[in-house]
């Protein structure tokens, strides 16, 4: 199979943590590098790491998925706070012009929140979520 991966993992802030690649062990090794700790707080920045990957750029054939792991909302531009520079629709609207199925894998939140739920942005696009 002809693919190239990238991964980005967030927080309150987002990291590249292996840019475009087709080593698909590469791309493992630095996929098993990743460690769970901190992160009792929420939301975090995940709409920033969505549009950093977009900004990385596809190959114009591709077929572009953007998968999203995460146990928290998404901070927005609009919430309170400096963490996020991106507001929901803006990121929907750049996953949809660059052609990018979207995947959020997350929990179903018990309590709403004024955060973003990842889930409610796949509806919106009529794309998928898991839990």
């Amino acid at each position: 199979m002809d693919a190239r991966y990238s991964l980005v993992s967030f927080k309150d802030s987002y990291s590249v943590k292996a840019n475009w690649t087709s080593d698909s062990a590469a791309f493992k090794s630095s996929v098993d590098s990743l460690q769970a700790v901190g992160g009792e707080d929420e939301p975090e920045v995940s709409l920033d790491a969505i549009e950093s990957i977009l900004s990385m750029g596809f190959r114009p054939d591709a077929q572009k998925v953007v998968l999203v792991i995460t146990d928290a909302h998404a901070h927005h531009n609009a919430d309170g706070t400096t963490y996020s520079t991106y507001r929901k629709d803006d990121v929907r609207k750049d996953l949809v012009s660059n052609g990018a199925i979207f995947i959020p894998v997350s929990p179903t939140f018990k309590d709403s929140s004024e955060f973003i739920d990842l889930r409610d942005m796949a509806n919106d696009m009529q794309s998928m979520w898991k839990i």
